[in-house]
């Protein structure tokens, strides 16, 4: 649904958030760029949330 969200990138490594994205976020397709060249192997969790901080979605994402 259309509203505010936030992306968050975690870096398990140091366990803290490495970058935050909020956006207003519309019905269908929304489509964001993540770089990730500035990471070297690592394992990091992309967070999406409410205005609130709600979680709606975890993805796990492995940079060789």
């Amino acid at each position: 649904t259309s509203g505010k969200y936030v992306l968050k990138l975690y870096d398990t490594t140091i366990n803290q958030v490495v970058s935050k994205e909020k956006f207003n976020g519309v019905s269908g397709n929304n489509i964001k760029k993540i770089y990730t060249s500035t990471y070297s192997q690592k394992v990091l969790y992309l967070y999406l949330t409410d205005s609130v901080g709600n979680q709606i979605k975890k993805t796990k994402i492995t940079i060789n």
